[in-house]
């Protein structure tokens, strides 16, 4: 997004949103799935939740 000229404020705002959206959804994950989910995540990007907002320094 940034690339493509959009605010960095509001590529912040867009990433808030999506990772709300996915916690919504990890929320209604059965506890064990969510375990799987959140250590693939956290050994591939260092984060449970956001691949994308540490790469956008936000």
């Amino acid at each position: 997004m940034l690339h493509s000229g959009v605010r960095k404020g509001r590529c912040s705002l867009v990433v808030g949103e999506r990772n709300a959206l996915k916690q919504a959804h990890r929320d209604l994950t059965p506890a064990p799935m969510s375990a799987r989910i959140d250590a693939r995540t956290l050994e591939r990007y260092g984060n449970a939740i956001s691949s994308i907002s540490m790469g956008l320094g936000l």
